[in-house]
């Protein structure tokens, strides 16, 4: 099954569908031969898909929820279903990794959960730190604190993604049975 990235445009989807095809119409590999880019497969599957994507979604779900009545929210509905779909993409290509790749998509997804965990709280650090020294500035005083509740709430739709995404390598290793050395 063919699965089209979920970072593309609409002039982009058709060629990226047909690179797909042609992966899964090349001959497969034996299992003791893993492809070399799986581990890059995963992240960019849960990077740029699952995470970008959902954080997208999530945002435009909010904005929708505060717009005025008498707002014409036709392209915000729009940015929300096609942020969703494509992250409904993403964790379709999880899904489809886990099967295929087993063992190794799991630690890839696993290393990438935690390296994205890591990397959203040094910005959390890095925009609290931002925020006390824009206060001495106060003409950049009103930016600063907006830009910092967008950021806030980017943060914590990415660790209700990350969250998720633990969940699903504890049922796999469950299922798997995995036990570490």
């Amino acid at each position: 099954m063919a699965l089209a990235r979920c970072d593309s445009g609409p002039r982009e989807r058709d060629v990226s569908l047909k690179t797909d095809l042609s992966r899964v119409n090349a001959p497969q590999r034996n299992s003791e031969n893993a492809p070399d880019d799986w581990d890059a497969a995963v992240r960019s599957a849960f990077l740029r898909c699952c995470l970008r994507e959902g954080i997208r979604a999530a945002l435009a779900v909010q904005m929708l929820n505060r717009a005025a009545p008498s707002e014409d929210t036709r392209e915000l509905r729009e940015e929300a279903r096609d942020a969703s779909r494509k992250a409904a993409v993403g964790w379709l290509r999880i899904e489809t990794f886990l099967a295929r790749y087993t063992d190794l998509a799991a630690l890839a997804l696993s290393r990438c959960v935690e390296e994205t965990t890591l990397e959203i709280r040094i910005q959390s650090d890095r925009s609290s730190e931002t925020l006390s020294s824009s206060a001495s500035e106060p003409s950049q005083a009103p930016m600063a604190r907006k830009s910092q509740v967008q950021r806030k709430k980017s943060a914590a739709e990415a660790l209700l993604i990350v969250e998720r995404a633990r969940e699903r390598l504890e049922r796999f290793w469950a299922i798997t049975d995995f036990r570490a050395a």
